[in-house]
Order: C-alpha cells, then structure tokens, then sequence
C-alpha cells in the first residue's frame, strides 16, 4: 500500500501466491512430525498456543487492537497447529473430509454474506453483543485468514504429502498446469475486494480462489518432488537460512509498517506507482532492498547461533 496505487491485476496475482504456499508448508511441516516423529497431542497444543499467544501480543502492542478480531495469519496457524492430532484423524478417515471443509466455507459465506470491511476495535472500546458476533463472523470465514476455509487449505498439504498421491502428482502434472491457467483467468476476472490496502485476490475466499489455489499448490509440491529448488543452489541457500527466522520476520516487517513507515511520507523517497502511470521500478528496487537487508540480519543471527553451539 505504501508503493503502489490501485495495483493491476497482475501484481495482485502475484501478491496472491504467497499465502496458499505459507499456509500448505504449515501444514507439511506438521505433517512430516506427525509421520516422522509421532509427537503427543500436548506438543501440537503447546506450540499452537505459543503462535495464538504472539497473535494476541502483536495486535495489543502493535496495532493497540483487541486479539481475535482481525484473525490474521498467525492465529490461523496457531489454531491448526492446537488441533492439528485431529486434523489428521479425520483426513486419515476420509480425505473427503477437506472438501466438506470446504463446501461448508462457501455456504456460510452464501447463507450469512461476506463483509468486505474487516472490523477491529482498539483497546478501551466497549465490547458489546455486536461486537461478539463480528468476532465468531471474522474468525470462522470473514477475517483476513478465517478458519473456513484456510483450515482446508492446510490440510491440503497431507494430500501432496501423502506418499499414496506421489505417483499420481507426478504422473499427471500437465492437469495441475491445465487447470491453473483456467481457474488463474477466472480468478482475474472475478471481483475481489482490497482490504486495508491488501490486494490479494482472495476476498472473499470462494470456490474459485479455491480451485485456483488448489492446482496451484499441486503445481508447487510438483516441483518439489522434482527438487526444482536444487537447480537454483543460491536461491535455495538463501530462502533456508531466512526460513530459520521467518517469525521474527514476520513480527518485525509488522512494527517497522506501523510504527516507523506510516509516521514518514515515503512517497517523497519512492513515489507511489499509480496504474493509469506504471513503473514499477522503484517497486522492484524497495523487494531487492528488503530481500538483501534480510539476508544480513539473517545471517547475524545466524553467526550468533553457532558461536553458542560453539561454545
């Protein structure tokens, strides 16, 4: 929002890839413990409420918001993660059990409507029966990352992950590519809300941004099956070392966004790109910029870690 007014399509799009991969790597990481490791039911809870509990904090101290309402990305996170022992009972039982999620999601979207405007209320405003409405209306499909139909989403990464649909992604990629061009063109040409300045294409998150997600993440797990990833040695270098600190970097982007950035015009150092007049290269130079600020804060942290291995 700071850069770029009104955006076209196509960077909408492309703001829209990332969140299907967060999410579906949520829960192949779970997935794998679950596998791997067979941890105890305590262990998923724990580290659930440790994320649901960072959520809280961020939208106290940073936003000066009550938690929940806005139930961004981290409390989805957390929640599946308190609950994933049961996501994985029931996928186990039937992987039909992701599309009721699903067909679900868009009923309560049909039956009860979608709002457009996320509502948040800062700290001291009175709460009342309304606001308890909103609150249940936002964190099960109406908040930035509702639990319907995010959880599916999540649990879509047990399906590529599970060693009985290998052979089957492997086999028949060509329909994941098939399908990703139709579904991308009807995404881009159906209405989507901007939120607060976020322009992804997924508000409100319908069956179309679903099936588009969907061949778009058998696509992804395609190519890591394929060890895509191995051929771009540096990049993949690059994204393991900043994934080792990708929750201080998501709490950190937050405070430098709302308490450093939105108290200065930025526009006076990168003027805003606006849609009727683009050049994006002050764009691509702000992602350079904070990709290479990252990668040395990352290694800092890094050099840190292994002097106390070390010693």
């Amino acid at each position: 929002p700071y850069l770029v007014y009104d955006p076209p399509n196509f960077l909408r799009f492309i703001y829209t890839l990332a969140a299907p991969i967060f999410i579906s790597i949520a829960g192949l990481m779970m997935y794998r413990n679950k596998i791997l490791k067979n941890y105890e039911w305590n262990y998923y809870i724990k580290r659930g409420l440790i994320l649901i509990i960072i959520a809280c904090l961020i939208d106290i101290l940073i936003y000066g918001n009550y938690p929940f309402f806005s139930f961004d990305v981290l409390y989805l996170i957390g929640f599946c993660v308190s609950i994933f022992p049961f996501l994985f009972t029931i996928y186990k039982k039937s992987v039909l059990s992701i599309i009721f999620i699903f067909l679900f999601s868009f009923t309560l979207q049909a039956w009860l409507g979608y709002n457009s405007h996320i509502m948040e209320y800062s700290i001291g405003e009175k709460i009342n029966m309304d606001s308890i409405v909103i609150f249940f209306r936002q964190m099960l499909f109406e908040g930035y990352f509702p639990v319907f139909p995010w959880v599916g989403l999540f649990m879509i990464a047990f399906v590529f992950q599970d060693e009985k649909y290998k052979d089957f992604i492997n086999k028949f990629w060509y329909l994941g590519v098939i399908f990703f061009v139709i579904f991308s063109f009807w995404l881009l040409n159906t209405e989507r809300y901007i939120r607060e300045g976020y322009a992804e294409l997924f508000y409100p998150p319908d069956y179309v941004f679903i099936l588009w997600a969907i061949s778009f993440l058998f696509l992804v797990f395609y190519l890591l099956y394929k060890k895509f990833y191995l051929r771009l040695s540096f990049l993949s270098g690059y994204l393991e070392l900043i994934g080792k600190y990708s929750l201080f970097f998501y709490i950190f982007h937050l405070f430098l966004v709302d308490k450093i950035l939105r108290y200065f015009d930025i526009s006076k150092f990168l003027p805003s790109i606006k849609i009727e007049n683009p050049n994006y290269l002050n764009l691509f130079l702000s992602y350079f910029l904070t990709l290479f600020i990252i990668y040395f804060i990352a290694l800092f942290f890094e050099n840190i870690r292994k002097r106390k291995l070390l010693s």
